[in-house]
């Protein structure tokens, strides 16, 4: 899937809609090998970044900031609560609205698994990361607002008042001492 500035999720690419310069372009897209799901995502910024107005240089810098921070916390014996709070407290610090109708997810032997995980802190989400477990971590959140809208090819989300969105997600194994990235790689963003 792709998404262009406002669509925060699951855009359809289209011959007809050209990236233009400064545009917020996010790819997203899995692998599957040997009945194993992975799933990341990637937003960056259409030509010379340093051209694209701050707030667009401010959303990829905190989408890989909260990204990162949720990774290095990410070890067996954390709850996964705590993931979803240092995401919510980046997003927030920024001045970002976290999208809360869209989280990571376990991943595995199928695409969405348990756990959830939030891009918000809720007090209630017990879920411990253990040793073998594979999550997907995606932050994702917008300028304006925290509401979407579904476009009427029921599959394209937009954020509800047009504001400019981002996400980047990796798909992490959790191991005996801590976590290994299964989606990392070197992108221009």
């Amino acid at each position: 899937c792709t998404a262009i500035n406002a669509t925060v999720v699951h855009g359809i690419p289209r011959t007809d809609e050209i990236l233009q310069d400064g545009d917020i372009f996010t790819a997203d897209c899995g692998v599957i090998i040997d009945g194993l799901y992975t799933d990341a995502a990637r937003s960056m910024i259409i030509g010379d970044p340093t051209h694209a107005k701050p707030i667009k240089q401010k959303l990829i810098k905190t989408a890989k900031m909260a990204l990162s921070k949720a990774i290095d916390l990410a070890s067996p014996g954390t709850k996964v609560n705590e993931l979803s709070r240092v995401i919510e407290k980046t997003v927030h610090s920024a001045g970002f609205h976290v999208i809360h109708d869209l989280t990571g997810h376990g991943i595995g032997h199928t695409l969405h698994e348990d756990p959830h995980v939030l891009n918000y802190y809720d007090p209630h989400q017990k879920d411990l990361l253990k040793p073998g477990m594979t999550i997907a971590i995606e932050p994702i959140f917008a300028v304006g607002t925290s509401r979407i809208i579904t476009l009427d090819d029921d599959w394209t989300i937009q954020t509800a008042d047009g504001s400019l969105s981002v996400q980047q997600e990796n798909t992490i194994l959790i191991t005996e001492d801590g976590n290994e990235v299964l989606t990392e790689a070197n992108f221009r963003a």
